[in-house]
């Protein structure tokens, strides 16, 4: 299941934002509160979702100022990814997208849908905020 997020009209150049969200220390401040940071290093993110899962996040592709995807590795054995691709729109204004995509059983696709959107759209909230503010 995929499910994504976009934020037009960010004041921030793609290169700001792509500074802000290609390590895992910076991007870890984009996560909900409710979800507990266990561990941050240089080369990924380990936290747990109260009551879900825990997951480490891994940058698994980089493409300077365009696009970055993080791989999850969990407990659960569940195939998820975190995309996060980047626009220039002028010099210090673009759009960023947000893209979740996590292989989840068909009979739980219902239940997961919402929560996840809700995911992605404050992950790239809070990525908007923090590069037109830092």
């Amino acid at each position: 299941m995929k499910v994504s997020a976009t934020q037009n009209n960010v004041n921030a150049s793609t290169e700001k934002i792509y500074q802000l969200i290609a390590n895992p220390r910076n991007f870890s401040r984009s996560l909900p509160e409710q979800i507990t940071i266990e561990e941050v290093t240089d080369d990924y993110c380990k936290f747990n979702i109260p009551g879900v899962t825990s997951l480490t996040l891994r940058i698994a592709e980089k493409n300077p100022f365009s696009n970055i995807t993080y791989a999850a590795e969990n407990d659960k054995n569940i195939t998820t990814s975190i995309a996060i691709s980047l626009q220039a729109i002028q010099d210090n204004l673009s759009s960023l997208t947000v893209e979740i995509d996590v292989a989840i059983p068909i009979f739980l696709a219902g239940m997961a849908k919402n929560p996840l959107q809700n995911l992605v759209t404050l992950i790239a909230e809070r990525i908007k905020v923090k590069a037109e503010t830092e």
